[in-house]
């Protein structure tokens, strides 16, 4: 009997990567098999933090309702869509609080013939074998002026701890060498479980941890970062990387936005994270254009931008989303958003060579996830991807950056060595230094 396919699409955030590839393991657990494209069933996790997203969720759902496939909807839908999608009978839609039933409905629909794949196994196929995300909590209740995610996410959830370790553990014990910890508002784990449980507490927890494996954070906000996890940022096992989303350096722009800091705060966060951590990555998320931003408030983004030098700027033109306060205010004509994102653009490339060219001689903690043409890649403790001529003697090692190539770093492989020069301070389970 042939096993029913599926092809699982995931647009926007590693939340939902991470819901993503649960899906994906309990349905193969279940007896069905995951092919890229061509699935008898086109299961779309969707994403409405930009019109672009709503594009692409929109294009794929044509392909497969032309190709006659079962579709399924799920994730984070804009309400005009939503309504839309409900209309149409060759659809299933699946709310985000039901996602994670998605394999039972599809196993009562298919029968899938029984799966001898174990857990390990099964892993593995649904999220690849070197890196592996974990989500610890969902939800957000700031309420920037431009975002939908609170609307269809809900107030912030977090996991109860203690499933969160368990579920690292076993990544660990699989054979994962990064785990990278998840969230829509990553530094508001724990506050709503009144238990002292925080962000802090389970890096504290986890960065004690013996063996050769490491731990990053995926986004965090920065007026998330108090003294407690400013203490963690040097730890050599938490990747020297942040991504911290500044969207604007205008102070008018930011209250506008809806945003509790400054430009002066952001960068003096910046700062005190660079004295703290050598070779530090920060990265960060732009919206040009949002409505009333002039050209003074485009310059002071730009000058922030320059400023912190970040190594990366993910960047986003101002997109209406319906149900937020922004989208009734006046928009900036396009043709100027597409100017703004030019010019950002252009800095962004110049920020990224130079903090990559800071990097030559340096040693740097690599996974290598294996060849693409002829060159073995990996990426880096501080999120650059690197690039060897030879095959690595261990996937996990330690490399010296030798010249920047293409969009990251060309490295000579090195032997032996487990420190990355970090100033680093370990904190027993109390929060007490020691060095």
């Amino acid at each position: 009997m042939r096993r029913p396919s599926f092809s699982i699409f995931t647009l926007g955030c590693k939340v939902n990567q991470y819901e993503s590839q649960q899906i994906a393991k309990e349905l193969l657990k279940l007896g069905f098999e995951m092919v890229k494209e061509e699935g008898d069933i086109y299961i779309l996790n969707s994403c409405a933090v930009t019109h672009h997203a709503d594009r692409k969720a929109r294009k794929i759902i044509y392909k497969g309702k032309r190709q006659g496939k079962k579709i399924i909807v799920t994730g984070c839908i804009s309400p005009p869509m939503e309504e839309n999608l409900k209309k149409d009978k060759q659809i299933l839609l699946v709310t985000q609080e039901r996602k994670t039933a998605i394999p039972k409905i599809l196993q009562e629909i298919f029968s899938p013939p029984p799966s001898s794949l174990k857990e390990e196994e099964a892993t593995k196929k649904a999220i690849g074998r070197k890196r592996a995300y974990v989500v610890i909590q969902t939800g957000c209740d700031n309420f920037c002026s431009y975002c939908i995610v609170p609307y269809l996410r809900g107030k912030p959830r977090s996991r109860n701890p203690q499933d969160v370790l368990q579920e690292i553990r076993q990544l660990l014990l699989f054979g994962y060498k990064e785990v990278v910890l998840c969230g829509i508002r990553l530094g508001k784990y724990g506050k709503d479980l009144g238990d002292n449980t925080s962000l802090s507490s389970l890096l504290r927890e986890i960065l004690n941890w013996k063996g050769d494996f490491r731990f990053r954070l995926s986004s965090i906000e920065p007026m998330d970062f108090d003294e407690e996890l400013l203490h963690l940022v040097s730890h050599p096992k938490l990747c020297p990387h942040f991504h911290i989303p500044l969207q604007s350096g205008s102070d008018r722009i930011l209250k506008l936005m809806g945003r509790s800091y400054t430009a002066f705060d952001f960068l003096s966060l910046v700062k005190e994270i660079r004295e703290r951590v050598p070779l530090v990555n920060i990265t960060t998320d732009v919206i040009v254009g949002f409505p009333s931003e002039s050209e003074e408030d485009f310059l002071q983004t730009l000058r922030v931008c320059e400023e912190a030098g970040f190594g990366k700027i993910h960047i986003f033109p101002f997109s209406p989303r319906p149900g937020t306060k922004a989208e009734k205010w006046e928009d900036v004509p396009w043709e100027i958003k597409k100017e703004r994102a030019r010019v950002l653009q252009s800095l962004e490339e110049r920020l990224s060579l130079s903090f990559r060219t800071s990097l030559i001689g340096e040693k740097l903690w690599i996974l290598f996830q294996g060849k693409r043409g002829d060159l073995w890649q990996g990426i880096s403790h501080n999120y650059v991807t690197c690039y060897a001529d030879e095959p690595p003697a261990e996937e996990f090692c330690w490399c010296a950056a030798e010249e920047v190539y293409k969009s990251g770093i060309k490295v000579r492989l090195e032997k032996g060595g487990r420190e990355n020069g970090a100033m680093c301070v370990l904190y027993d389970s109390e929060g007490r230094g020691r060095i």
